[in-house]
């Protein structure tokens, strides 16, 4: 009759721990690039529900005051 088994080892693993620790200049750096990543995408995300908005009712556009 046909089987099928599957053979565990069970060895210890070895693991190794590292710390890298940034400066605070690195740490800024990343914070700022957030930041302003976080503010091109909603500026482009609102420019872009602007002109969907100005294309679907061309009126809303002139009453909200945009060009």
């Amino acid at each position: 009759m046909p089987a099928l088994f599957f053979r565990y080892e069970l060895s210890p693993i070895k693991v190794r721990y590292t710390y890298n620790y940034t400066s605070w200049f690195d740490f800024a750096i990343v914070v700022f690039s957030l930041f302003g990543g976080f503010f091109t995408c909603a500026g482009m995300i609102e420019a872009l529900v602007r002109n969907a908005i100005g294309v679907v009712a061309p009126d809303a556009s002139a009453k909200t005051g945009s060009d």
